[in-house]
């Protein structure tokens, strides 16, 4: 495992290197505190994962008990995997390689348009409204932080403010999650049952500024940059619907045959 960390950091200065090169600025190489992720090279001899006792074994460390194993799917084939600390909690990012579906296009368009009041308003009428509300206990958590002690000469917060200061991030990243999930599952409802989607490139960063909170609550700015993630390319709005006119086009690639 050591040597897969070496080699990482080799990569990372050659990575580094190369953008010196480019006329990219570079920063000199400081030491870290803390390595907060370790990458597993070999399924089957640095790290094993056990279905039915739901456990995952990594060389050096041991065995772990470990949730989440039933979103790995049965016929594929598990290769490599990123050990990941983040705000206190562990992940596990597996990489795996599952059999190519056959994609059936079934030549259906929808429009999407953004918006404050109603986040999503599609062509067919469905509307999505939601927002994720930054919870109370952030805030006071914040005052509690603002009030521990800070080092200028070191530049540091007191222990206290750093175990505070890492709640709060794991707050955020809780909130953040639950965008993404909801961002997700409306850029999958809409590349499973259309091939192509139509949509305005919104200045999301104007709204930012004029509404604000409520622009922050749903991250509607992320919704076309998901549909860019599983779209094919662009295409001129007249070559798929007359009334998409103006408008960007994607198709996209998970399409299929509604039942």
């Amino acid at each position: 495992m050591k040597q897969y960390i070496i080699k990482r950091l080799q990569n990372n200065v050659k990575a580094l290197q190369e953008l010196g090169k480019k006329g990219k600025k570079v920063g000199k190489i400081k030491y870290i505190k803390s390595l907060h992720s370790i990458f597993l090279m070999q399924y089957g001899n640095t790290y094993t994962l056990d279905m039915k006792k739901r456990t995952l074994h990594i060389q050096g460390l041991g065995d772990f008990k470990v949730i989440g194993l039933g979103q790995i799917p049965n016929a594929c084939d598990i290769t490599t995997a990123n050990l990941i600390e983040r705000n206190g909690d562990y992940f596990l990012h597996v990489t795996v390689y599952v059999p190519k579906e056959e994609k059936v296009h079934n030549r259906k368009v929808i429009g999407i348009d953004l918006g404050v009041k109603d986040q999503i308003t599609f062509s067919n009428g469905i509307k999505v409204k939601y927002n994720v509300e930054t919870p109370e206990k952030v805030k006071k958590l914040y005052r509690v932080f603002s009030r521990s002690q800070y080092n200028k000469e070191t530049k540091e917060r007191s222990k206290r403010g750093q175990k505070v200061l890492a709640k709060i991030k794991k707050e955020f990243a809780h909130e953040n999650n639950q965008k993404r999930d909801i961002n997700n599952k409306i850029a999958h409802y809409v590349a499973a049952n259309y091939e192509y989607v139509a949509y305005q490139n919104d200045p999301i960063n104007e709204w930012q500024r004029l509404f604000g909170k409520r622009i922050y609550q749903t991250s509607i700015g992320r919704i076309p940059r998901y549909l860019e993630k599983k779209g094919q390319h662009s295409f001129g709005s007249r070559q798929v619907h007359k009334n998409y006119r103006h408008m960007h086009v994607l198709r996209l690639f998970a399409a299929f045959e509604s039942v």
